[in-house]
């Protein structure tokens, strides 16, 4: 492996202290440099340097089949062994207003102010308080269930990486997979342009269940490590929730006025060491033996936690 590129992640804020990801080779850049993504007008991948001053696009590189991703990725994560890869999958590629693309958890996206910020902040935790009394009631005769709720009472992120993971309030973190099919499943569906994208993140290796590194300034959640065996849909999304230690240290429980605030807001691109832009046509799994996953495979109509949401009182979503 020579001739390797690294992008320098810088610390910025509490997000991250200065790290280089080895992105690919130079051998793998050539291949796609023409089919770079110019809509958000990005340098070749062979001469971006992420600085403490400057936020870069990254390029967006076209990859027109399921069996050329997988291809590309198993290079990226045997060229980046230090890092664990997550994948998340986009009808949409963000660009803010400094042409970069954007990578925000639901509670810090736009329109936002330090007035909706607070009535955010101030919703979840009303949302979390009452899911966990609701789950208290609603498993108060399933030993099996009770063994999660010792987690619930003591960790206020669980319930929120709940809450979110079921689409029932916006929450500081993010949802990924380590399923690249389940990512190329959210990317293409619903994608009104012909096309979704797909993000390979690299983050901290999980210790546990919940696995805070203050050094990268970043917390894993592995949705199978805190939810009760009734809950399906983490199981069938490989699902997990990320979010910067310094919100992560940061209890529901509080005031809204101790959370970070609008300036703060942590844009989670930054962990991203390419971006794919695939096709929603049929054509891209050809060869492969492979399809998008159904609606009933991400999210289970006969998954009992989802219902509990439901029966008392919250609204899941099931697309």
């Amino acid at each position: 492996m020579e001739n390797l590129k690294s992008l320098e992640i810088p610390y910025e804020s509490y997000l991250y202290t200065q790290r280089k990801l080895t992105a690919s080779s130079e051998k793998l850049l050539a291949e796609h440099a023409e089919q770079l993504d110019r809509t958000v007008d990005a340098p070749p991948l062979s001469s971006v340097q992420v600085r403490s001053n400057s936020f870069w696009t990254q390029p967006v590189q076209e990859v027109e089949s399921y069996r050329k991703l997988l291809e590309l990725v198993a290079q990226i994560a045997a060229l980046n062994p230090q890092y664990q890869l997550f994948f998340r999958g986009q009808t949409n590629n963000w660009i803010g207003g400094g042409f970069d693309t954007t990578l925000y958890s639901g509670i810090w996206r736009d329109p936002l102010s330090s007035k909706s910020l607070s009535a955010r902040c101030a919703a979840l935790n009303d949302a979390s308080d009452a899911f966990q009394k609701a789950y208290t009631r609603y498993y108060a005769k399933d030993p099996a269930a009770k063994l999660f709720l010792k987690r619930l009472k003591q960790n206020p992120l669980v319930r929120w990486a709940l809450l979110q993971h079921y689409g029932v309030c916006e929450t500081p973190l993010l949802d990924v997979t380590r399923n690249l099919l389940v990512a190329c499943t959210f990317a293409r569906m619903g994608a009104a342009s012909g096309h979704g994208y797909v993000y390979v993140l690299a983050l901290p290796y999980l210790r546990e269940a919940i696995s805070i590194d203050d050094g990268e300034g970043m917390a894993v959640m592995s949705l199978l490590g805190v939810t009760p065996p009734s809950a399906r849909r983490p199981l069938n999304q490989d699902g997990f929730l990320v979010s910067t230690s310094e919100w992560w240290r940061y209890k529901a429980s509080e005031t809204t006025s101790d959370a970070p605030g609008t300036g703060d807001r942590p844009n989670y691109y930054k962990r991203v060491i390419i971006a794919f832009r695939i096709p929603t046509s049929d054509s891209f799994y050809e060869g492969s033996g492979l399809s998008d996953l159904s609606n009933e495979w991400l999210c289970p109509i006969e998954d009992e936690f989802a219902h509990m949401l439901q029966q008392t009182g919250f609204e899941p979503d099931f697309w």
